[in-house]
């Protein structure tokens, strides 16, 4: 009998597995562009918009924020939810500029957000997301 518990155990385990397991998105994406719509940021990211929505099978909407040199829509996704579902297109003045220009930025690059990838062969160009920590390590 006790062998049939530990087998049955085994089997509820196994099977309760894949619900531990997160699909992402789970939800609708956002991109935010800091700039103003017809820029090179916000046309690699209407690009990208449309390629994840058709994988993923979620809306992704781009957002353009402009001003202060990009650091209200930086700011923007500094706020947003840690879940990573808000991404930024930016240039890379808005990152690397901004903090020098700028002494009370509401948002510090280094502790709020988290780069994730150049989309294209553009050096000024890059995709950011809130930093958070990960539930669970791959490795």
């Amino acid at each position: 009998m006790t062998r049939v518990r530990v087998i049955l155990v085994a089997f509820l385990l196994g099977a309760a597995t894949p619900a531990l397991a997160q699909t992402f998105p789970t939800h609708g994406l956002t991109i935010i562009s800091p700039y103003q719509a017809g820029g090179t940021s916000d046309i690699i990211a209407r690009a990208l918009a449309q390629k994840l929505g058709e994988t993923w099978a979620q809306p992704v909407v781009v957002e353009n924020r402009p001003g202060a040199n990009g650091a209200i829509g930086v700011q923007a996704v500094a706020r947003a939810a840690a879940d990573g579902h808000t991404l930024l297109a930016v240039a890379s003045s808005a990152l690397t500029l901004n903090p020098t220009i700028f002494p009370n930025l509401a948002y510090d690059v280094g502790r709020d957000l988290a780069p994730i990838t150049a989309p294209a062969r553009c050096p000024t160009c890059w995709w950011c997301i809130r930093r958070c920590r990960p539930k669970r390590s791959r490795s």
